[in-house]
């Protein structure tokens, strides 16, 4: 994925994000790559289209692109963490992932988040 995000921008010349068990986050300068999330969410529909609303109210009140789409999907990983380590199963997680995007502390998202910047 790290080389999908360089060939991607190279020829697109715009920031971008792919995202996986990995997410990465590419721009002019730089590339970030977060290692937050959890396997369930794959097995919940709408996760991603829910991403896509959450990058989209983060870049709403930011300048900087790439800095929008690393701290959204981070903070998303961050919620789906926590919200899995008291829900096993995708409907329960479901509603206690909606609860920690809801209810989950600025800190609580710095101190857990996982972000590699090169």
């Amino acid at each position: 994925m790290h080389a999908l995000a360089e060939v991607a921008y190279s020829k697109l010349h715009i920031p971008l994000a792919i995202t996986g068990a990995q997410d990465f986050i590419k721009d002019k300068d730089h590339l970030f790559i977060i290692s937050n999330g959890h396997p369930i969410l794959t097995k919940v529909t709408g996760a991603g289209c829910l991403l896509s609303s959450v990058c989209a109210a983060f870049l709403a009140i930011s300048d900087d692109v790439a800095l929008a789409l690393t701290d959204a999907i981070s903070y998303y990983g961050v919620a789906a963490e926590v919200a899995a380590s008291k829900q096993q199963h995708p409907g329960s997680f479901q509603m206690a992932f909606l609860d920690q995007l809801y209810a989950i502390d600025g800190s609580v998202v710095q101190a857990k988040q996982r972000i590699i910047r090169s």
